[in-house]
Protein backbone atom coordinates (compact mmCIF):
# COMPACT_ATOMS: atom_id res chain seq x y z
CA UNK A 1 0.00 0.00 0.00
CA UNK A 2 1.54 3.29 -1.10
CA UNK A 3 1.13 6.31 1.13
CA UNK A 4 0.48 9.67 -0.42
CA UNK A 5 3.19 12.21 0.32
CA UNK A 6 1.98 15.55 1.53
CA UNK A 7 3.92 18.77 1.34
CA UNK A 8 3.87 21.92 3.45
CA UNK A 9 2.02 24.77 1.74
CA UNK A 10 4.33 27.33 3.38
CA UNK A 11 7.78 25.99 2.50
CA UNK A 12 7.25 22.95 0.26
CA UNK A 13 8.99 20.39 2.48
CA UNK A 14 7.43 16.99 3.12
CA UNK A 15 5.02 16.57 6.04
CA UNK A 16 5.05 13.71 8.54
CA UNK A 17 2.11 11.34 9.16
CA UNK A 18 0.50 13.92 11.48
CA UNK A 19 0.63 16.65 8.84
CA UNK A 20 3.47 18.53 10.53
CA UNK A 21 6.17 20.01 8.32
CA UNK A 22 9.55 18.27 8.61
CA UNK A 23 11.54 21.47 7.99
CA UNK A 24 12.82 22.65 11.39
CA UNK A 25 13.02 26.29 10.21
CA UNK A 26 9.49 26.45 8.79
CA UNK A 27 7.34 29.12 10.51
CA UNK A 28 4.23 27.00 9.97
CA UNK A 29 5.86 24.04 11.73
CA UNK A 30 6.21 25.93 15.02
CA UNK A 31 2.49 26.71 14.91
CA UNK A 32 1.65 23.10 14.08
CA UNK A 33 3.81 21.74 16.90
CA UNK A 34 2.28 24.16 19.41
CA UNK A 35 -1.23 23.30 18.26
CA UNK A 36 -0.47 19.57 18.49
CA UNK A 37 0.89 19.96 22.04
CA UNK A 38 -2.16 21.98 23.09
CA UNK A 39 -4.53 19.38 21.64
CA UNK A 40 -2.75 16.58 23.50
CA UNK A 41 -2.86 18.57 26.75
CA UNK A 42 -6.59 19.21 26.25
CA UNK A 43 -7.23 15.49 25.64
CA UNK A 44 -5.29 14.57 28.78
CA UNK A 45 -7.23 17.14 30.82
CA UNK A 46 -10.50 15.80 29.43
CA UNK A 47 -9.55 12.24 30.41
CA UNK A 48 -8.55 13.42 33.90
CA UNK A 49 -11.88 15.19 34.24
CA UNK A 50 -13.70 11.99 33.28
CA UNK A 51 -11.80 10.10 35.99
CA UNK A 52 -12.58 12.78 38.58
CA UNK A 53 -16.25 12.86 37.59
CA UNK A 54 -16.51 9.09 37.89
CA UNK A 55 -14.91 9.25 41.32
CA UNK A 56 -17.30 11.97 42.50
CA UNK A 57 -20.31 10.09 41.14
CA UNK A 58 -19.16 6.89 42.83
CA UNK A 59 -18.73 8.71 46.15
CA UNK A 60 -22.17 10.29 45.84
CA UNK A 61 -23.81 6.93 45.14
CA UNK A 62 -22.03 5.44 48.15
CA UNK A 63 -23.26 8.27 50.37
CA UNK A 64 -26.84 7.90 49.14
CA UNK A 65 -26.80 4.14 49.65
CA UNK A 66 -25.37 4.57 53.15
CA UNK A 67 -28.07 7.10 53.97
CA UNK A 68 -30.75 4.69 52.73
CA UNK A 69 -29.34 1.92 54.90
CA UNK A 70 -29.31 4.12 57.99
CA UNK A 71 -32.54 6.06 57.59
CA UNK A 72 -34.50 3.88 55.15
CA UNK A 73 -36.05 5.10 51.93
CA UNK A 74 -37.40 8.66 52.14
Amino acid sequence: MATEKRYCPACGHEQDENGICTNEKCPRRSLQVTLNENQKAAEEAKEELKVQSASILSTRKFMLNTRKMIFGNP
